[in-house]
Protein backbone atom coordinates (compact mmCIF):
# COMPACT_ATOMS: atom_id res chain seq x y z
CA UNK A 1 0.00 0.00 0.00
CA UNK A 2 1.75 3.33 0.87
CA UNK A 3 -0.23 5.23 -1.32
CA UNK A 4 -2.42 8.48 0.22
CA UNK A 5 -4.93 10.38 -1.52
CA UNK A 6 -4.20 13.00 -4.88
CA UNK A 7 -6.46 15.57 -2.94
CA UNK A 8 -5.78 16.54 0.67
CA UNK A 9 -7.90 18.44 2.86
CA UNK A 10 -6.66 22.01 2.34
CA UNK A 11 -7.19 21.63 -1.69
CA UNK A 12 -10.54 20.01 -2.04
CA UNK A 13 -12.61 19.36 0.54
CA UNK A 14 -16.02 18.05 -0.75
CA UNK A 15 -19.34 19.00 1.59
CA UNK A 16 -20.16 15.84 2.17
CA UNK A 17 -16.44 14.60 2.66
CA UNK A 18 -16.70 12.07 -0.43
CA UNK A 19 -14.79 12.03 -3.01
CA UNK A 20 -16.85 10.32 -5.57
CA UNK A 21 -15.70 7.54 -8.25
CA UNK A 22 -17.30 8.05 -11.00
CA UNK A 23 -15.93 5.35 -13.26
CA UNK A 24 -14.01 2.00 -11.85
CA UNK A 25 -11.25 -0.18 -13.08
CA UNK A 26 -11.70 -3.17 -15.83
CA UNK A 27 -13.84 -4.02 -18.53
CA UNK A 28 -16.25 -0.98 -19.53
CA UNK A 29 -18.02 0.79 -22.74
CA UNK A 30 -16.51 3.86 -23.59
CA UNK A 31 -19.00 6.57 -22.58
CA UNK A 32 -17.44 8.60 -25.33
CA UNK A 33 -17.59 6.20 -27.90
CA UNK A 34 -20.39 3.49 -26.60
CA UNK A 35 -17.92 1.05 -28.13
CA UNK A 36 -16.72 -1.73 -25.97
CA UNK A 37 -13.79 -1.40 -24.19
CA UNK A 38 -11.19 -4.16 -23.35
CA UNK A 39 -10.06 -2.33 -20.10
CA UNK A 40 -10.32 1.06 -18.25
CA UNK A 41 -6.87 1.16 -17.03
CA UNK A 42 -7.70 3.22 -13.96
CA UNK A 43 -10.52 4.90 -12.13
CA UNK A 44 -12.21 8.39 -12.54
CA UNK A 45 -12.20 10.38 -9.90
CA UNK A 46 -15.03 13.16 -10.01
CA UNK A 47 -13.93 16.52 -8.70
CA UNK A 48 -14.61 19.94 -10.29
CA UNK A 49 -11.91 21.68 -12.80
CA UNK A 50 -9.03 23.15 -11.19
CA UNK A 51 -8.64 20.96 -8.00
CA UNK A 52 -5.22 20.22 -7.17
CA UNK A 53 -3.41 17.25 -7.69
CA UNK A 54 -0.67 15.85 -5.37
CA UNK A 55 1.50 12.80 -5.76
CA UNK A 56 0.44 9.40 -3.85
CA UNK A 57 4.03 8.89 -3.37
CA UNK A 58 7.52 10.60 -3.26
CA UNK A 59 9.58 9.92 -6.90
CA UNK A 60 10.18 11.42 -9.94
CA UNK A 61 8.56 13.07 -12.80
CA UNK A 62 8.40 11.07 -16.39
CA UNK A 63 6.19 10.76 -19.34
CA UNK A 64 4.77 14.84 -18.73
CA UNK A 65 2.70 15.98 -21.86
CA UNK A 66 1.82 19.34 -21.01
CA UNK A 67 1.16 19.80 -24.42
CA UNK A 68 -2.73 18.79 -24.58
CA UNK A 69 -2.15 17.46 -28.31
CA UNK A 70 -2.97 14.07 -26.71
CA UNK A 71 -6.47 13.18 -28.50
CA UNK A 72 -7.43 10.40 -25.57
CA UNK A 73 -5.31 11.75 -22.86
CA UNK A 74 -5.21 15.45 -22.87
CA UNK A 75 -2.34 16.89 -20.81
CA UNK A 76 -1.15 14.17 -18.29
CA UNK A 77 2.31 13.19 -16.54
CA UNK A 78 3.25 9.82 -14.70
CA UNK A 79 5.78 9.63 -11.10
CA UNK A 80 7.80 6.88 -10.97
CA UNK A 81 8.09 5.96 -7.11
CA UNK A 82 11.16 4.47 -5.39
CA UNK A 83 9.84 0.86 -5.32
CA UNK A 84 9.19 0.51 -9.62
CA UNK A 85 6.04 1.77 -8.86
CA UNK A 86 4.11 4.42 -11.58
CA UNK A 87 1.23 6.85 -11.14
CA UNK A 88 -0.14 8.28 -14.11
CA UNK A 89 -2.45 11.61 -13.98
CA UNK A 90 -4.33 12.27 -17.08
CA UNK A 91 -6.74 14.69 -18.07
CA UNK A 92 -4.73 17.28 -16.48
CA UNK A 93 -5.90 21.12 -17.28
CA UNK A 94 -2.29 22.95 -15.84
CA UNK A 95 1.12 20.35 -15.56
CA UNK A 96 2.88 22.06 -13.20
CA UNK A 97 5.99 20.02 -13.09
CA UNK A 98 9.00 18.88 -15.50
CA UNK A 99 10.26 15.51 -16.44
CA UNK A 100 13.19 14.69 -14.57
CA UNK A 101 11.37 16.49 -11.27
CA UNK A 102 12.03 15.09 -7.66
CA UNK A 103 8.56 15.50 -5.79
CA UNK A 104 7.24 14.70 -2.15
CA UNK A 105 3.47 14.94 -1.30
CA UNK A 106 3.51 18.20 -0.80
CA UNK A 107 4.40 18.81 -4.34
CA UNK A 108 1.29 20.93 -6.38
CA UNK A 109 2.18 18.63 -9.69
CA UNK A 110 -1.11 20.40 -11.36
CA UNK A 111 -4.84 21.40 -11.38
CA UNK A 112 -7.44 18.44 -12.85
CA UNK A 113 -9.77 19.33 -16.03
CA UNK A 114 -12.09 16.90 -17.81
CA UNK A 115 -14.56 19.19 -18.58
CA UNK A 116 -15.93 18.04 -22.07
CA UNK A 117 -14.43 19.84 -25.28
CA UNK A 118 -11.33 21.10 -23.58
CA UNK A 119 -8.51 20.01 -25.87
CA UNK A 120 -6.51 19.99 -22.47
CA UNK A 121 -9.04 16.78 -21.05
CA UNK A 122 -8.25 15.00 -24.46
CA UNK A 123 -11.45 12.54 -24.54
CA UNK A 124 -13.67 12.71 -21.50
CA UNK A 125 -17.53 13.52 -21.24
CA UNK A 126 -16.90 15.90 -17.72
CA UNK A 127 -14.33 17.30 -14.75
CA UNK A 128 -12.44 14.67 -13.39
CA UNK A 129 -9.05 12.82 -12.78
CA UNK A 130 -7.97 9.63 -14.53
CA UNK A 131 -5.90 7.82 -12.11
CA UNK A 132 -3.62 4.56 -13.15
CA UNK A 133 -1.28 3.00 -10.65
CA UNK A 134 1.30 0.37 -12.54
CA UNK A 135 2.89 -1.21 -9.31
CA UNK A 136 5.57 -2.91 -11.22
CA UNK A 137 5.84 0.36 -13.75
CA UNK A 138 4.19 -1.37 -16.59
CA UNK A 139 1.05 -3.10 -16.00
CA UNK A 140 -2.27 -1.41 -14.11
CA UNK A 141 -4.35 -2.55 -11.13
CA UNK A 142 -7.73 -1.56 -9.21
CA UNK A 143 -5.73 2.01 -7.43
CA UNK A 144 -8.58 2.68 -5.39
CA UNK A 145 -7.89 -0.14 -2.78
CA UNK A 146 -4.55 1.15 -2.57
CA UNK A 147 -4.94 4.45 -1.18
CA UNK A 148 -5.50 5.94 1.85
CA UNK A 149 -8.54 8.17 0.96
CA UNK A 150 -8.47 9.82 4.61
CA UNK A 151 -9.82 12.43 5.41
CA UNK A 152 -11.99 11.89 2.84
CA UNK A 153 -14.03 9.03 2.28
CA UNK A 154 -14.52 6.88 -1.94
CA UNK A 155 -18.06 7.02 -2.69
CA UNK A 156 -20.10 5.91 -5.59
CA UNK A 157 -21.94 7.97 -7.94
CA UNK A 158 -24.74 7.88 -5.61
CA UNK A 159 -22.51 8.42 -2.69
CA UNK A 160 -22.96 5.64 -1.12
CA UNK A 161 -19.11 4.82 1.12
CA UNK A 162 -17.16 1.97 -0.70
CA UNK A 163 -15.52 -0.08 1.96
Amino acid sequence: MGYVSPFRRSTYSPIDGKIRLTSRYGPRTNPVTGEPQALHNGIDLGVPVGTPVYPMKPGVVTGVDASCNDPRNGAYFSVRHADGAKSTYVHMSEVFVREGQRVDLNTKLGLTGGAAGNPCSGRSTGPHLHLIIRPDGKNSIDPAPLINWYPHKLANRSGQVIP
